[in-house]
């Protein structure tokens, strides 16, 4: 009796070390596999499409963009955990007519965010940025993280944007958060991920 009980102390105290369960999410645009929290709460087309007409409305505001514009963004998956924790990848077709190349459409996205960051006013302040590339098994991404502060809600978000022109597309991986423990969470997910060769 003793051992069976030492047993499964021993399985419980060494299983509680072990990692999350995980489930395997294939992205098959962009040949990407990635391990999912078996948990994970997965954001349905209409949830999905709250955030984007969000997103679509201050873009409208500060620029005149239509919805029409954001038609062809296709959303690969969005994972929220908590209120302000978001976890999602796009697709969008490359249009080589706006810009000579894509580094220039990259520049661009990234002004019009600082922006629109700039116009929310004592709403949020942008309290640090900084940009690097970031290599994921093999694949090279630029990667933009913004820290803001909203002081009327006493919150600190961190934003990391890996970002890169794939096939014919431009490739984002977002994660927002709030709690830092889901942070890394998300990010160690990206950190792992895998892309077919």
């Amino acid at each position: 009796m003793r051992l069976t009980v030492t047993i499964i102390i021993l399985l419980t105290f060494f299983g509680s070390k072990g990692q999350t369960p995980t489930k395997e999410l294939k992205i098959r645009e962009v040949g990407w596999t990635l391990f999912i929290p078996t948990d994970a709460n997965f954001l349905n087309a209409a949830q999905f499409d709250t955030i984007r007409q969000k997103a679509v409305n201050a873009m409208n505001k500060a620029y005149g963009v239509t919805d029409e514009e954001f038609k062809q963004l296709k959303p690969l998956f969005t994972i929220r955990q908590g209120q302000f924790n978001i976890f999602g990848s796009t697709l969008n077709p490359y249009d080589s007519s706006m810009f000579d190349n894509w580094q220039e459409s990259y520049a661009a996205s990234k002004l019009m965010m600082m922006d629109l960051f700039k116009q929310q006013g004592p709403n949020l302040e942008v309290a640090d940025t900084a940009s690097s590339t970031e290599t994921i098994d093999g694949l090279t991404f630029e990667k933009f993280y913004i820290k803001t502060i909203y002081p009327q809600r006493n919150l600190t978000m961190n934003t990391y944007w890996f970002y890169r022109k794939h096939d014919n597309y431009d490739f984002s991986i977002n994660i927002s958060y709030t709690d830092e423990t889901v942070g890394k969470k998300f990010l160690d997910i990206v950190k792992n991920s895998k892309f077919d060769k």
